[in-house]
């Protein structure tokens, strides 16, 4: 399997990200809470969740600002199969799948989900690529391989299909190997007999061990203490400069400070300086408001004056015209009375000549519906009575053409027969008998056996080649065909089939035509419907006829009726104008009339009260300008704003400097290199401190000894172990040859561990140099590391060194199985706990790796894996 694209919209932090992966080694750098985990969290749910999945999981990645769905989308290769897939959460839920390769196709949905499983699960170990997937956070200690078919497979091509020997192929050989064994084991448990011998081999080994381990402490103390001593150096090496950077800022935010607060005194002096303006103004706008309203009174007065003169004779001529309107309006009504009554006579009259039009028109479609069915009814026969349609005589056709073809091929391929008479003779040709004449000759086509009969002289049999009787056989099955479909059909040649199905398609259009016009007649009703519409008219029409009763005779037709009623209408209308317009005149004239009255009466009250008000306004005026003049009130206004613009441009000035200092950032920036130096400071107390505490641990550990002890537990187990040598050799043979014999299945087990060790200890030479090996157990884990010489369980080794192994074991295993396709080996946020020279040879072991299988790397450390000779490295930020 290969990942070839990744796209993400709104996944958590992420609003969109596109990311096209290599063949190879593809490294994706980016700081922390960038998103990267987000990306191999996105590629394991689109690949196992539902889009309609409810899981806290599934939840979690919607972003937490924004109401919208997490879509992720992928263009995967697996096997033959190439596809792009995708899928949105949360919001709008949604499955889309084009699948490109080996055949197109698309799909939505659960069945887009079902297909991807079903295209996985035969090209892809699921299994492996869950056992090298190594997120974000977690320890990375040894993957679980021992589930994967995918690696069994190609560990046993590997092996090269090594079996073991079959334990029941020789049963004496069994029962001597088995006695043998038993001189060393116990039969049911295989508890050795030389028990003694491996305790005390068993204890030297535990003594070693324990000492190798206390080295390995000292090894591990001794390279914290050179790191630590480095950290110390650097933490102190930065001290002076933090300090500096502290006063620096320290000084800046103490002028801020200043200045801000002369900046709040002026802003209070100014505050005080506008309130005195405004007061000011206040004043002087006073009293030209005052000045102002005289004027105003004084205008107003004398044109009230002016305007009540005309208005109370305006007010006696509209009384006069009113009176006159209204009665104009009294004879227009009763006029329009009489106009209306008649124009009602002759809607009723209009309404029954045109019921009985309609009741005439109706009568006549029933008729002619009567006429359409008994039409349709012999169409109908017709069509039911002929067999053959367009298809039947497609297969006639076809019949036909194959009976030509057939035949044309059975005589191109015969053999033909001519007999000439060369006397006058009888002949038998088949069931056929001929007299022939001196010279006469008759001619066969030979598709079949044919006797010739001679008579009293001779038979003769001439037989085709068996391609012609085959020939003959296809003829005349293509003849039975063709009987049988004009039996079918009712015809008995093609030339009648096409006359037949010309009178059925013909039917055809006729049936359509009337159920056509049928329709047409109808119109959305039925022919019931029809028939109780036409009983309703007449019912209406004699009604009508027997209670009109009116002195005005009845119009000749139904047209005449309407030309009466349209005139009847124009002359209520005019009449209705004329109503109207002299309604309008008399409420035109009323209201007016009203109007007039109105404003006169109210320039009355406005003429007094402008009087009032006059006298009021002159004397307030007259008050205050003899307490302060109009020239007094001016000056000290612009006194007061001279003094306010002076102050505005002193606070103006300091304002546009605190502008270019900032305040906040210079208090941001003063706080955080405060916080900076104590952090220093507190982080170089804790680092000596550390230094110190390893400085007394290494020192403790020379004092002890432990250099000695371990040369002394070497020399105990070496002894230990020569005591049985002789004994466990006999007795390893033997139990060697009973475990093979019985445990063939074991056996091949084990020749899959040597395909994988081998692979481990290739990169691993890249890793650690020469002389390093691996051992692996029945899980096919790494159980312990050999490395110059050393050999060391793998629960005693170092967490940079079992993180180191677990990813060069994940290695091996990619490659190993990326002649069958492979899966991707993803590594986010690995080789924390590598020094430089480890990262440098991990390194290469990776672009080892990568030129057979596909790998992805995550990290927020940039030029971590520098040494990835041939990686695509992609910087997200």
């Amino acid at each position: 399997m290969r990942i070839l694209r990744l796209s993400l919209e709104n996944w958590r932090g992420v609003t969109s990200r596109s990311i096209e992966f290599c063949e190879g080694v593809t490294v994706i750098e980016g700081p922390n809470e960038i998103g990267k985990s987000s990306i191999i969290e996105a590629l394991q749910m689109l690949i196992q969740e539902l889009d309609s999945s409810k899981k806290k999981a599934v939840k979690a990645i919607q972003p937490v600002d924004r109401d919208v769905g997490s879509t992720v989308a992928a263009e995967i290769e697996a096997g033959d199969y190439r596809f792009v897939y995708a899928k949105t959460y949360n919001r709008s839920p949604q499955t889309t799948l084009d699948v490109l390769t080996p055949q197109r196709r698309q799909l939505t949905g659960r069945e887009a989900h079902e297909a991807v499983e079903q295209m996985l699960a035969e090209t892809v170990d699921m299994a492996l690529w869950q056992a090298l997937l190594v997120d974000q956070g977690d320890k990375v200690g040894l993957a679980d391989l021992q589930n994967s078919a995918g690696l069994a497979q190609a560990l046993d091509a590997a092996a090269g299909n090594a079996g073991a020997a079959d334990a029941g192929e020789d049963n004496s050989l069994i029962a001597a190997v088995q006695a043998e064994y038993e001189r060393y084991y116990t039969a049911k448990t295989g508890r050795s007999k030389y028990q003694h011998l491996e305790e005390a081999a068993a204890n030297a080994d535990a003594s070693l061990a324990a000492a190798r381990a206390a080295l390995t402490e000292i090894e591990e103390n001794t390279e914290r203490h050179r790191v630590q001593t480095a950290e110390v150096r650097r933490l102190k090496a930065a001290l002076p400069e933090l300090e500096k950077r502290f006063k620096a800022h320290e000084t800046t935010w103490q002028s801020v400070r200043s200045l801000t607060e002369k900046l709040t005194d002026s802003r209070k002096a100014l505050d005080s300086a506008r309130t005195i303006q405004k007061d000011a103004e206040r004043a002087v706008q006073e009293r030209q408001r005052l000045i102002d309203e005289v004027e105003k009174n004084e205008k107003q007065l004398e044109s009230e004056r002016l305007r009540q003169a005309p208005l109370a004779a305006r007010t006696q001529e509209l009384q006069t015209g009113l009176s006159a309107a209204q009665l104009q309006a009294t004879g227009a009504k009763t006029t329009l009375r009489a106009l209306r009554a008649a124009l009602d006579l002759m809607q009723r009259d209009a309404a029954y000549l045109e019921n009985l039009d309609e009741l005439a028109a109706v009568r006549k479609r029933l008729t002619l519906l009567t006429d359409i069915t008994a039409q349709l009814s012999i169409q109908l026969r017709v069509r039911s009575e002929i067999s053959i349609d367009a298809a039947g005589l497609d297969q006639l056709r076809d019949a036909t053409s194959a009976l030509a073809v057939a035949r044309g091929k059975r005589d191109a391929a015969s053999t033909t027969l001519s007999v000439t008479a060369l006397r006058d003779l009888d002949v038998g040709i088949a069931e056929e008998n001929l007299s022939l004449r001196t010279s006469q000759t008759t001619t066969r086509g030979v598709s079949s056996s044919l006797e010739i009969h001679l008579p009293e002289i001779a038979r003769i049999r001439v037989t085709p080649s068996r391609s012609v009787a085959e020939l003959a056989e296809e003829t005349a099955a293509a003849e039975a065909l063709l009987e049988t479909l004009q039996q079918g059909f009712g015809v008995d040649s093609l030339e009648a089939a096409v006359v037949a199905n010309q009178r059925r398609t013909e039917a055809e259009r006729t049936i359509e035509s009337l159920k056509a016009r049928e329709r047409e007649l109808l119109q959305s009703a039925t022919t019931e419907e029809l028939a109780l519409l036409a009983e309703s008219l007449e019912t209406r029409c004699t009604r009508y006829a027997q209670e009109r009763s009116a002195a005005t005779p009845l119009p000749e037709n139904a047209t005449a009726a309407a030309n009466l009623l349209t005139d009847a209408k124009a002359r209520l209308a005019v009449a209705e104008n004329d109503l109207e317009e002299a309604q309008r005149e008399a409420e035109r004239l009323a209201a007016e009339h009203a109007k007039q009255d109105g404003a006169l009466r109210m320039s009355q009250q406005e003429l007094a009260v402008l009087e009032r008000l006059l006298g009021d306004n002159r004397a307030t005026l007259d008050r205050a300008r003899e307490e302060r003049t109009d020239a007094t009130l001016q000056e000290r206004e612009q006194q007061t704003t001279e003094a306010a613009a002076v102050l505005a441009k002193q606070m103006a000035e300091l304002e546009s400097t605190l502008t270019e200092i900032s305040p906040e950032a210079a208090r941001t920036l003063f706080e955080n290199a405060r916080d900076v130096l104590d952090g220093a400071r507190a982080e170089t107390v804790r680092a000596e401190r550390d230094l110190a505490v390893l400085t007394d641990r290494l020192e403790q550990a020379r004092a002890n000894g432990r250099f000695e002890e371990a040369e002394l537990a070497t020399r105990r187990c070496e002894a230990a172990h020569a005591a049985f040598a002789t004994t466990r050799q006999r007795a390893e043979a033997a139990q060697r040859l009973w475990v093979t014999l019985s445990h063939h299945r074991e056996a091949a087990r084990e020749s899959y561990v040597r395909p994988l060790k081998a692979a481990i200890e290739r990169l691993g030479a890249v890793v650690f140099g020469s002389g390093f090996s691996v051992g692996l157990g029945d899980d096919w884990s790494i159980v312990s590391r050999t490395h110059q010489g050393k050999t060391l369980e793998f629960e005693d080794l170092s967490i940079g060194a079992k993180e180191q192994l677990g990813i060069l074991t994940r290695l091996a295993a990619a490659q190993i199985v990326s002649k069958q396709g492979g899966v991707p080996l993803v590594l986010d946020d690995a080789l924390g706990f590598s020094d430089p020279l480890r990262l440098e040879t991990m390194g290469a072991a990776i672009a080892a790796a990568g030129r057979q299988c596909q790998i992805i790397i995550l990290t927020c450390t940039p030029g971590r894996f520098t040494h990835v000779g041939n990686a695509r490295v992609i910087r997200i930020d």
